[in-house]
C-alpha cells in the first residue's frame, strides 16, 4: 500500500541527502480552535498550569537542541559534496551576495566564476559529479546552500531566544531533567497528578482514559485487540484493493482533532525493522494503525485518539532516529510483531514487483489464497461520554495532554 504524504505547506529542506527538516521555530502550546479552561475545582490548584510550565520548559532543552543536531546534519550533508573548509566558506561567502533568482539564472561562465577562488584562482570541484550534469548540479548546490543560509539566519535568531529563556531558567530546566527520564515521562507524571488531584468524577475519566492511551501507543493492546476478533482476510482484502480509501478515511475522522502528527512519513517500517517475511507487505502496520482508528465508533475524541496518535507518532520517530533504549526498541518492536502476527500465513510476494521476487528467491513464502470480498463485521464502540468541551492538544512540537473543563453548571 502506497500512502500519499497529506501534510500542507512543507518545505523540502533535503536537496542534499540527510539534511533533513529545519527543527520548529518556537516553543509553544499548541491548542486548537477550543480555548483550555484549567481545572479548579475540589481543591486543585491549577495543576495543568504546572504541566504546561514542565512541558514548555524542557521544550527549551529540547529546541536548542534539535538547533545543534540541525546544523551538524547540514555540515554532514554538504561535505558529502565538498569538503574543503575553504572552498566552501568562499561559496558561503559569494551566495550571500546574490538573491536565488539570480542564482537560478546563472550562465554557465558565471557559474564557472563562482567555483573558481578568487584568491589563489582554484577551481572548486564538487565530489561525484557527472559531468553531463555538471551546470544543473552545480546550480542546484549553490540554490541548497543559499536556503540553508536563510534558515539558519532565522534560527540564529530564534537560538538567541532559546539560550537566554534557558539561562535564566537553567537551574530549573537541570531539576526537571533530573527528576524525569524525557519530557513524554514528564507529561505522564504530570497527567497522573492531575489524575489523583482532580476529584471531579467526569475530569477523571477523561485522564484515566488518556493515560490508557498513553500507554497504548507503546504496547499496541488495542490494536492487537482490535485484529484478534476480526476476519484476516478482510483485512487484506482491504489492505490490497483500499488502502488509499482508508487512510483518507482515516484522515477525515482525525481532521477535527488539529493534530499535527504525520504517521505516513514512517513507510516501509517493515522492511527497515522487521523480520524479512514481513517485508512483502510493506506498510500494513500503518494501515492496521488506520483502520484500528476507523473501527472506534463514533467521533475521533482528544482523550483517546488523540493521545494515542501523538505518542505513536513520537514512539515511531525515536524508532527511525534512533533514540529509543535498546530495551525499549526491543519491547515495541515485539509489541508491532505481535500485531504482525495475527496475520501470519497472510503476507504474499508482489509477483509484478522484480524488487520482491529477487528478495525472496530461493526462499519459500506463505501464499494466502484468493481474497474474497470482505464479510460486514460489526464494531465496538468504546462508550465513553464526551463531558463539556472537547480536549484540547497540548503540545511542545509533539507532546499531548488530554484538556479539560470544568462541567457546565446546570
Amino acid at each position: 500500500m502506497e500512502i500519499e504524504n497529506n501534510q500542507e505547506n512543507v518545505v523540502d529542506f533535503n536537496q542534499v541527502e540527510g539534511q533533513g527538516n529545519p527543527p520548529d521555530m518556537e516553543v509553544e502550546l499548541t491548542c486548537t480552535k477550543n480555548e483550555p479552561i484549567l481545572i479548579a475545582s475540589g481543591g486543585v490548584s491549577d495543576p495543568q498550569e504546572d504541566m504546561r510550565r514542565s512541558i514548555s520548559l524542557l521544550g527549551i532543552k529540547k529546541r536548542l537542541s534539535d538547533i545543534s543536531t540541525f546544523r551538524e546534519n547540514i555540515k554532514e550533508a554538504e561535505g558529502k559534496v565538498l569538503d574543503d573548509e575553504d572552498d566552501m566558506a568562499h561559496l558561503d561567502e559569494l551566495v550571500r551576495q546574490y538573491t536565488k533568482e539570480q542564482i537560478q539564472h546563472f550562465s554557465e561562465e558565471e557559474l564557472d566564476a563562482i567555483y573558481t577562488c578568487t584568491k589563489t584562482g582554484k577551481k572548486i570541484e564538487l565530489h561525484n559529479l557527472a559531468p553531463e550534469k555538471a551546470y544543473e548540479f552545480k546550480k542546484d548546490f549553490l540554490l541548497h546552500k543559499k536556503e540553508s543560509q536563510t534558515i539558519l539566519d532565522m534560527i540564529d535568531i530564534e537560538q538567541a531566544k532559546f539560550e537566554k529563556e534557558y539561562a535564566e531558567n537553567e537551574a530549573e530546566i537541570n531539576d526537571l531533567l533530573e527528576k524525569f527520564e524525557d519530557m513524554n515521562l514528564a507529561l505522564k507524571d504530570k497527567m497522573i497528578e492531575v489524575y489523583e488531584k482532580t476529584e471531579d468524577p467526569l475530569i477523571k475519566e477523561k485522564y484515566r482514559i488518556a493515560l490508557e492511551a498513553f500507554d497504548n501507543a507503546f504496547t499496541l493492546q488495542s490494536v492487537y485487540d482490535t485484529y484478534s476478533g476480526l476476519r484476516k482476510s478482510n483485512q487484506m482484502f482491504d489492505y490490497k484493493s483500499r488502502g488509499q480509501q482508508i487512510y483518507k478515511k482515516f484522515l477525515d475522522k482525525i481532521k477535527p482533532l488539529g493534530l499535527r502528527t504525520d504517521l505516513s512519513r514512517f513507510q516501509m517500517l517493515e522492511i527497515q525493522f522487521l523480520d524479512k517475511k514481513f517485508h512483502y507487505s510493506t506498510d500494513f502496520f500503518l494501515f492496521l494503525v488506520f483502520k484500528h482508528v476507523l473501527h472506534r465508533k463514533g467521533p475521533a475524541t482528544r482523550e483517546w485518539d488523540a493521545t494515542f496518535l501523538t505518542q505513536l507518532t513520537i514512539n515511531l520517530k525515536r524508532l527511525y532516529e534512533g533514540k529509543m533504549k535498546p530495551e525499549d526498541k526491543e519491547t515495541f518492536l515485539g509489541n508491532i510483531t505481535k500485531v504482525m502476527d495475527l496475520f501470519d500465513g497472510y503476507y504474499t510476494i508482489d509477483k509484478s514487483n522484480k524488487e520482491d521476487t529477487n528478495m525472496c528467491e530461493n526462499e519459500v513464502v506463505p501464499v494466502v489464497e484468493e481474497v474474497v470480498a470482505p464479510v460486514v463485521e460489526e464494531t465496538t464502540e468504546v462508550a465513553v461520554e464526551e463531558v463539556a468541551a472537547p480536549v484540547v492538544e497540548e503540545a511542545v512540537e509533539e507532546v499531548v495532554a488530554p484538556e479539560v473543563e470544568a462541567p457546565a453548571a446546570e
